[in-house]
């Protein structure tokens, strides 16, 4: 299916995480390992002059730095896994772009993971409001307007969760894609499903949804999965927004619902590594 204008945002960070189909990965490599395979001969900083005139005249000479690829890649690289099991793992959702609590309906989807996995650790919603009281609390008085921007959401969450001291955290987001077979009306600028038709239209709709988790003291990225789920239907005008509201969250309990499997496959793979490397090390 073509991917068209999407119904509800993707946030930035998450957009990142384009797998095909029903996927998930999982690691625990060392970063260490690998920048010692590692050897670069290109400089870590790569410097250039220029000169500025002011006001008066006087020629101001500044110095500016400019990183080599090569130094930011081993900046990437140079981070290792932290988690130990058990462990307490949160679970953070994010809703057009912003930290959000998770409905009851959504717990209840995440039930058999938490049962699953119960001799492996706890697992906790992320507290919005407590990530909220988090950031005015720790961050810088110049700092705290970017808390709202959805660009610093995983910067949110990690800060949250450290506040719950919490080990690593699963963050997910689900979004909607149409693409519409007829010249009707462009739906980019829309962020609830139906909203702006005012008459029924035939649209191909694909529920998507994509997840993270990593450590909430370094940002590890344990594994990443993704899946996907036709919603086509034949979406009428709605006659009022609590309909609009209503049809939008059936969709992300139903594009949840096919995630929950993917992430049990992750974070069985993600068990597996960690117990693989415990055992190389005994």
């Amino acid at each position: 299916m073509t991917e068209g204008p999407s119904l509800f945002h993707l946030a930035t960070p998450l957009a990142l995480l384009i797998l095909a189909g029903c996927h998930g990965t999982a690691q625990t490599s060392s970063g260490a390992d690998y920048l010692s395979r590692y050897q670069s001969s290109a400089p870590a900083v790569e410097s250039s002059t220029t000169y500025h005139k002011v006001s008066d005249g006087e020629v101001v000479e500044e110095t500016i730095e400019r990183v080599s690829t090569d130094e930011l890649v081993r900046r990437a690289a140079e981070i290792e896994p932290l988690l130990q099991l058990p462990a307490r793992i949160g679970i953070a959702r994010i809703d057009r772009g912003q930290l959000a609590a998770l409905p009851e309906q959504e717990l209840q989807l995440w039930a058999p993971l938490v049962q699953k996995f119960s001799s492996k650790g706890s697992f906790v919603p992320v507290d919005p409001f407590l990530a909220d009281y988090t950031v005015q609390a720790v961050l810088p008085q110049d700092r705290r307007a970017l808390s709202g921007d959805a660009k610093h959401v995983l910067t949110k969450i990690r800060l949250g969760a450290a506040r719950q001291h919490l080990d690593a955290v699963l963050v997910y987001e689900v979004g909607v894609s149409t693409s519409n077979r007829s010249d009707y009306r462009a739906l980019s600028d829309l962020t609830t499903l139906g909203g702006g038709f005012v008459r029924s239209q035939s649209i191909e709709v694909e529920g998507r949804a994509r997840a993270l988790l990593i450590d909430v003291r370094n940002g590890y990225p344990y594994g990443t999965a993704m899946t996907s789920i036709d919603l086509s239907e034949k979406l009428p005008s709605w006659a009022s927004n609590e309909r609009e509201a209503e049809v939008r969250d059936r969709a992300v309990v139903t594009i949840t619902r096919k995630l929950v499997p993917e992430i049990q496959q992750l974070v069985s793979d993600l068990v597996a590594h960690m117990e693989t490397r415990v055992a190389q090390k005994s």
